[in-house]
């Protein structure tokens, strides 16, 4: 692809080269050519970085890929589920998860699990605020009746 800059006409890079240019597996002349491009050319550097933030979730396909293949289940990790329950999971991250609970019975086993404790310990949580509320209450009322009681004793 071709872009017209002022007057000078600038090729931008295949995507074969921005994956060299990625992995550093260009030759070293190459790599200096790449770099200086990409520091000057907006549209590559964008796709660079495109590919480069989908290297995690494509590493992570691969791996569950090759397992598969050989018969093994890679699951989820406990900070992976633990992160869904608590909703702190990033987009990418949130849908590995979900997908994998989709296939994963273990998983899916796990993360009910995993939620269903959680609502537990919120709900369990709840109920002692409440309750020491309510102690508080009771408590501060206790306090002001005798104080009035004593009040009452000494003003007679």
């Amino acid at each position: 692809m071709r872009e017209v800059r002022g007057t000078a006409m600038i090729e931008h890079l295949s995507e074969e080269q921005i994956e060299l240019y990625s992995r550093r597996a260009a030759p070293p002349a190459e790599l200096l050519f790449m770099d200086n491009h990409i520091s000057a050319c907006v549209w590559c550097r964008g796709r660079l970085n495109e590919m480069e933030s989908l290297r995690p979730a494509l590493a992570s396909l691969l791996t569950s890929l090759d397992a598969s293949a050989r018969g093994r289940t890679e699951h989820l990790s406990y900070e992976q589920l633990a992160g869904y329950a608590r909703k702190e999971l990033g987009e990418l991250d949130l849908e590995i998860v979900e997908c994998h609970v989709e296939l994963c019975l273990q998983c899916a086993g796990e993360l009910e699990d995993l939620l269903a404790f959680a609502s537990r310990m919120k709900a369990s949580v709840k109920r002692s605020k409440t309750s020491a509320v309510k102690r508080s209450k009771t408590s501060a009322v206790k306090r002001s009746k005798t104080s009035a009681v004593k009040r009452s004793k000494t003003s007679a």
